[in-house]
């Protein structure tokens, strides 16, 4: 599946504006880890705001396996059927 640009977008706005970020641009391969403050408690907050974003939930299953903010955008459009 592609990355759909438009909901990598809303995906990364959603984390700036959560985390007020102004680093280096939030790329498909950025971890978490490198978004100063994502911790395990952020990550869940993160999820919870694309959710309500995007109006989907996404499975436990796809939540755990998330490896990159590219990978978040993906899971977002296959729950969207994309």
């Amino acid at each position: 599946m592609d990355l759909d640009p438009g909901v990598f977008d809303r995906v990364v706005a959603t984390i700036e504006e959560h985390f007020e970020y102004a680093g280096p641009p939030i790329m498909p391969e950025t971890l978490a880890n490198e978004v100063h403050g994502w911790d395990s408690l952020a990550h869940a907050v993160v999820i919870m705001k694309v959710e309500d974003a995007f109006g989907i939930t996404l499975p436990d299953d796809q939540i755990f396996a998330l490896r990159n903010v590219g990978d978040l955008a993906l899971a977002v459009q296959k729950v969207q059927g994309g």
